[in-house]
């Protein structure tokens, strides 16, 4: 009987982990090689190999996954994977796509596919940096990561607050640049409104 592996489940050790309502971010190593039976996973997984290489196979069809390459797997495909002598490590983001709201989630291919290496290469590389870092600022920087999206709703403000309120406490403006920062964002200029409130402005860097 082929495995379907629950969210955060994997063959691997699992050196770190993440999870939210809208995604579970690991940090996966396998030992050098392997060979990982039949399986399949219960969300669609966006895996980013950080180091090592391996074969994945799957519908009598095979793909040579080396350092660098970031990797989609639709939920429900049944696939096994070999690694090589030195092993691997890999970044793997699982996500509930009527939560998350990525646009991408449309453009996924139906099976295994390698994704566009600059966009999701750059995105998983500070994922990474997030994951390992793990203070109150990760959680939104990581959903600014991989919750993108044109839709904001009041959860997402709210939790936004939440987040850059960590205990209760303000932050000051250089704080917030910070974060700006780490997100990938430069700060323009602050402006002040008619209430108690400021609005930070930043563009894309």
């Amino acid at each position: 009987m082929t495995a379907r592996l629950s969210t955060g489940r994997f063959f691997g050790e699992t050196l770190r982990r993440r999870r939210s309502d809208r995604y579970t971010l690991s940090e996966v190593r396998y030992r050098g090689g392997i060979r990982i039976p039949e399986h399949s996973h219960e969300r669609p997984i966006v895996n980013f190999v950080l180091a090592g290489r391996y074969t994945e196979y799957w519908g009598g069809e095979r793909m040579e996954c080396r350092t660098a390459e970031t990797l989609f797997h639709p939920a429900g495909l049944v696939h096994s994977e070999r690694f090589s002598k030195a092993g691997a490590r890999c970044l793997a983001i699982e996500f509930d796509p009527g939560g998350l709201g990525l646009d991408d989630v449309q453009a996924f291919p139906s099976q295994t596919a390698v994704l566009p290496p600059g966009r999701w290469g750059w995105i998983s590389a500070r994922l990474l940096r997030e994951l390992r870092a793990s203070d109150d600022l990760s959680a939104l920087v990581i959903e600014g990561l991989i919750g993108a999206s044109d839709k904001l709703t009041l959860t997402d403000l709210v939790d936004i607050i939440m987040l850059v309120s960590y205990t209760g406490k303000e932050r000051s403006e250089a704080e917030f640049r910070t974060l700006f920062e780490r997100a990938g964002l430069t700060p323009v200029r602050t402006i002040r409104t008619a209430s108690e409130l400021h609005v930070l402005e930043a563009r894309v860097t």
